[in-house]
């Protein structure tokens, strides 16, 4: 009876070990938050990189009371810009949230139910949490077909595991499933929880900890054709920011809308932005997104009078380069 026990001790141990890996980090850091859908990589995608075209997709939308037709039938960006929500269906920031945890805790449990088997100790959260940001971001099933994939796993092999994954084309197509692959096949020696980085940034952008920032910044992507020094991250100086690419500022969450390749934001209930960049920046409501000058609004319906716009919240935060 005491060895039962001390075995049920020992299970109940790793079992909450497994449980008590967080990947939300890992995955909000290679994905880009989109309110409207987008064409990114190998699917269209909307939230938090939530793909709508993975099978279970129509029954997660169900659970928010979405209808997934609304998102299709609606204008489907082509990389980055800003959304336009009178063109496109756009989440609220409350369903982009729940659309993500729905979809971790999804991927989370299927990582664990094939970790959870294996013939080896339970691998670190590293480890569990990059397999479960590639199961978010491409679905289970693209795992489990990388040949000798389940095999690797039940024996603990992740340097195979992870040489693999950068063998198959879906993997090397886009921006974070390389780093990923080698984070697992970096396997669990002198892996720290903070990824690499350290005080005073001990915040990091990547999952390989190459690039970090102070733990009240937010770290933001430099676009493609702006990158600077070669780059991948800048360090906004605001906790919690919206990251503009076209322009690579940032936006405070109480502004959250980023005006073209300006350092403008504007309010959500404001999203049209006037004159952004300049002295005489405001910001109009979506019902009247005619910008008329002196702060006036239009709409486009002429019968209906002119309104005053919000002033322009401006940004004036410039890239800091991170390590």
């Amino acid at each position: 009876m005491f060895a039962s026990f001390a075995l049920f001790v020992v299970f109940l141990g790793s079992a909450t070990g497994a449980e008590d890996c967080n990947p939300k980090a890992v995955i909000k850091t290679w994905q880009t938050h989109s309110p409207c859908a987008r064409r990114e990589g190998l699917g269209v995608r909307i939230g938090h990189g939530y793909n709508i075209n993975l099978p279970h997709a129509n029954g997660d939308f169900a659970v928010l009371g979405i209808d997934p037709i609304d998102i299709r039938k609606g204008v489907i960006m082509q990389g980055p810009g800003e959304c336009h929500c009178t063109q496109s269906f756009c989440l609220t920031p409350e369903q982009s949230e729940r659309l993500f945890q729905i979809n971790v805790d999804r991927a989370q449990k299927q990582i664990l139910s094939l970790i959870r088997s294996i013939s080896s100790p339970m691998p670190c959260c590293d480890i569990q949490n990059s397999l479960t940001a590639l199961t978010f971001t491409f679905g289970i099933d693209f795992i489990k077909r990388v040949p000798d994939a389940l095999s690797h796993i039940n024996n603990g092999q992740w340097q195979k595991l992870g040489t693999a994954l950068l063998m198959q084309n879906w993997c090397t197509v886009t921006d974070h499933c390389s780093p990923l692959a080698e984070r697992i096949m970096n396997g669990c020696s002198d892996v720290a929880d903070n990824l690499g980085c350290s005080p005073p940034t001990p915040k990091a952008c990547d999952p390989a900890g190459q690039y970090c920032c102070a733990a009240n910044n937010t770290c933001c992507r430099y676009s493609v054709s702006q990158s600077i020094r070669n780059q991948a991250y800048w360090c906004c100086p605001l906790n919690g920011a919206v990251c503009c690419l076209s322009s690579n500022s940032c936006c405070p969450k109480q502004y959250p809308v980023c005006c073209g390749n300006t350092n403008s934001c504007c309010l959500v209930k404001y999203p049209v932005c006037c004159f952004p960049g300049t002295s005489q920046a405001y910001c109009c409501a979506a019902s009247s997104p005619v910008c008329l000058g002196a702060r006036h609004c239009g709409s486009l319906d002429p019968n209906v009078k002119p309104v005053l716009g919000k002033v322009n919240k401006a940004n004036q935060h410039q890239p800091e380069i991170v390590h």
